[in-house]
């Protein structure tokens, strides 16, 4: 409504300036315009102007379209690669990706290192918040992320959004706050990302020259909050990969993935679905993956209160309201040799399956599934049991959820300390959708990595889906010059 007003005032500015400035000039040269200079002056010449206008405007955004298209193309199969060889399911258990580097911001830390010490300590606590209370007056507990300046970020967004003639959003607390976190993350992944070695090649090289430089397209994999509309989505999409040229990668080498579209944000079937579609397609694979949440505002704690979701009391049928921010670099193969990072770390397929019993619902909770799914992600992995050094759920405090996570440990990985060698991420940091989830996979990422060690990362936040993955060592592959030659063009 507010663009549709703006254009109508501009047409109206158009029109009006046009007859002022004709009427001076009539005035000025002491004569009467006949009824045809009148149409001619005053209606025609107005209308040409803003057609001309139109015109230009089309212009440039059939260019901006075309430069775009050129960067699809970069990330989708050419002529030759239209009809991928086939790929049997035995050898498509064997993909993997590489995760190149991990990031985060939690109540208990700003980097997976950081919570990994303060969740292995057992110091991690999430207090009373000061600020939020249920509807009986009484202070919730939270794990809320102290010192998160929305305002501050708003008013950058806002003059950036001006200046690109984009509509400025009307913000709500917990928005703000996520979008904080998640641009934060998105920052310190993307300087992350900036150490290509073919980077500052294509930089320096002249346009003529670029397209001989093997730089890959970088995929941004944004998953958003359930409840944020997809007009906002959009404006905030925008706002990363603004921040990502920024920062020095080239605009037009920076995509969002497909995988966005994807009806499941759940993030371990999202990086799965993205490692099929690359090794399916024989496409490079670089994305920046991200989830940001926040549940810490007056808006959120009344809904919740509302639905009978929030934790009150000693109970542990309702969850504490979390917020924070989770991301990792993925690569490929040829990509992750390229890159020689210090600390890499493998992601294997994924083993995925339904509850036919919501673990909501009254009764005994089974944990059969999440223990078959388990040891499918064993067989994926080729790797067993005795290896796993470290299982890392999304799970939160609710019973069903512990009453399963824990039987899981104990068909599975008898020899594991569920005390020592078992986090929850949002028992420890409070609820927040898919960053627990996420958050959970950089932890394991941080130890396969790190300590060169094999981690079980498992979801079961969720009533129904269940998720398990292996992170393991990252092995540097043989680079195959030729086909990275074919497989980044």
């Amino acid at each position: 409504m507010r663009a549709l007003l703006m254009r109508g005032l501009f047409i109206c500015a158009i029109f009006v300036t046009v007859w002022i400035l004709m009427v001076m000039y009539w005035r000025s040269t002491n004569r009467m315009p006949t009824s045809s200079e009148v149409v001619l002056y005053l209606l025609a010449l107005p209308v040409s102007f803003l057609f001309g206008l139109w015109l230009i405007r089309k212009m440039t955004v059939a260019v901006t379209d075309s430069a775009a298209a050129r960067v699809a193309a970069a990330a989708v199969p050419q002529p030759d690669d239209v009809n991928p060889p086939a790929h049997d399911d035995k050898q498509e258990r064997t993909w993997t990706l590489a995760i190149l580097a991990g990031a985060l911001r939690s109540p208990h830390g700003a980097s997976p290192d950081e919570l990994a010490s303060a969740l292995k300590s057992k110091e991690a606590r999430l207090e009373l918040d000061t600020e939020l209370t249920d509807s009986n007056g009484f202070p919730v507990r939270t794990g809320r992320i102290n010192d998160i300046n929305g305002d501050a970020v708003a008013e950058v967004i806002a003059a950036w959004l001006n200046s690109a003639n984009m509509q400025i959003p009307t913000w709500t607390a917990e928005q703000l706050r996520a979008l904080v976190m998640g641009s934060d993350v998105l920052v310190e992944l993307a300087s992350q990302a900036l150490t290509h070695p073919y980077l500052i090649d294509y930089v320096n090289a002249g346009t003529t020259k670029r397209s001989s430089i093997e730089l890959p397209v970088l995929q941004l994999l944004p998953v958003f909050p359930d409840s944020w509309p997809s007009d906002l989505r959009k404006t905030v999409a925008n706002w990363f990969m603004h921040l990502i040229e920024q920062h020095g990668w080239p605009a037009e080498k920076i995509l969002i993935s497909p995988m966005m579209t994807s009806n499941r944000t759940e993030p371990l079937s999202l990086i799965d679905r993205l490692s099929v579609h690359s090794h399916r397609q024989s496409l490079p694979c670089f994305c920046l993956l991200i989830a940001f949440e926040s549940f810490i505002g007056e808006k959120s704690i009344n809904q919740w209160d509302a639905a009978g979701q929030l934790l009150k009391g000693k109970g542990n049928t309702g969850q504490i309201p979390g917020e924070g921010a989770a991301g990792l670099l993925l690569a490929d193969q040829n990509q992750a040799t390229l890159m020689d990072v210090e600390f890499p770390a493998t992601i294997h397929r994924i083993a995925q399956g339904r509850r036919e019993k919501s673990a909501d619902a009254n009764g005994q909770v089974s944990a059969e599934l999440l223990s078959e799914l388990a040891q499918d992600a064993l067989l994926i992995a080729d790797t067993t049991s005795d290896k796993i050094t470290m299982l890392i759920a999304d799970s939160d405090h609710r019973g069903s959820r512990m009453t399963e996570l824990m039987s899981l440990s104990q068909r599975v990985f008898p020899e594991l300390d569920f005390n020592d060698q078992c986090m929850k991420i949002a028992a420890d940091c409070g609820a927040a959708g898919a960053v627990s989830s996420l958050t959970a996979l950089a932890l394991a990422y941080q130890e396969a990595a790190v300590n060169t060690a094999f981690t079980l990362c498992t979801s079961n936040q969720d009533a129904f889906d269940r998720t398990a993955v292996v992170v393991g060592p990252f092995i540097k592959a043989t680079f195959d010059t030729q086909a990275t030659a074919s497989y980044i063009h």
